[in-house]
């Protein structure tokens, strides 16, 4: 019954209500992971390595590694699944003096 609990849901309420009908309803926990990469790397396998985010044909937007020259970045290649899960969800569920002393 916390204030960032409500934000949550109201948040993947949202996400759900501007869903196509064919996407699942469940949320991604994209944004969550990215946190957690920053705060927790232990969780996660990182590798320096050059990408290609292709720009046309069908399959635009998705990032591939390019193994010839190219921009180089710093990619999560593998992560710890129940350990970031259960980092992201302590973090959701925590009392504000419960995250302070994480601080």
């Amino acid at each position: 019954n916390s204030p960032r609990l409500h934000l949550l849901s109201r948040m993947i309420m949202a996400w759900q209500e501007n869903q196509p009908w064919w996407r699942s309803r469940l949320p991604y926990l994209h944004d969550p992971l990215v946190v957690a990469a920053l705060c927790a790397p232990q969780f996660f396998r990182f590798a320096t390595l050059p990408i290609r985010v292709l720009n046309h044909g069908p399959l635009v937007g998705w990032t591939i590694p390019r193994w010839l020259n190219g921009p180089t970045v710093h990619a999560a290649l593998s992560v710890e699944k129940a350990q970031a899960r259960t980092w992201i969800l302590q973090r959701l569920f925590a009392t504000e003096a419960e995250e302070q002393r994480h601080e």
